[in-house]
């Protein structure tokens, strides 16, 4: 590993940005929940002390869909190419999130990976794009549990169409949404288990 992100400045037009999110529009919310939906018998939990967004899942078997999951699965190759090396194999989901400042929307520190689980897989790779203008909102931002000078600039992360990948295990938390709203979409790429 190489370094402990991967990040293209402005890489998705704002336009595609845009239709990202009337793509969203046409999907019913739902109230992002705390743990992985995927274990047998866990359907997450509502913790609104660790998280309060709303959240949507994109299904790969819409055309209008699919190209979703291969911007994401695409930028995971060269990232994990240039920067991470490890061994994995496909794009679990790809959720499109709004954090809104009339529900004080937060998602706070967490992992984006299972460490016990009874899978052969896990999540290897964290996907983040920015799909809002910075200027329509404040707070929100994505932040990481690393020391200063290994942390990408708020400012860059907070760009529209900018993209972020970074390994699952690295602590990270969207800080309260003060004013407006902040949508992303947000994916995870998979592997087997760390070795």
């Amino acid at each position: 590993m190489k370094n402990w992100w991967c990040v293209w400045e402005n890489r998705i037009a704002p336009e595609l940005c845009e239709e990202i999110k009337r793509m969203g529009a046409d999907i019913p919310d739902a109230e992002g929940l705390v743990g992985n939906r995927k274990e047998a018998n866990n359907t997450g939990d509502k913790k609104n002390n660790s998280r309060r967004s709303k959240i949507k899942f994109f299904n790969y078997s819409n055309a209008k869909h699919k190209v979703l999951f291969d911007i994401v699965f695409d930028h995971a190759i060269a990232a994990n190419r240039s920067t991470f090396g490890f061994e994995i194999q496909k794009v679990i989901d790809v959720q499109y999130t709004k954090y809104l400042a009339s529900e004080e929307g937060f998602y706070n520190w967490h992992e984006d990976i299972t460490w016990c689980n009874d899978n052969m897989f896990q999540r290897k790779l964290s996907f983040s794009v920015q799909l809002s203008d910075s200027d329509a909102y404040e707070g929100g931002d994505l932040i990481f549990d690393l020391p200063p000078e290994l942390c990408p600039a708020k400012e860059l992360v907070r760009k529209q169409g900018t993209i972020i990948i970074f390994p699952s295990f690295v602590r990270h938390m969207v800080t309260p949404v003060t004013e407006g709203e902040r949508h992303a979409m947000v994916s995870w790429i998979e592997g087997l288990n760390f070795r």
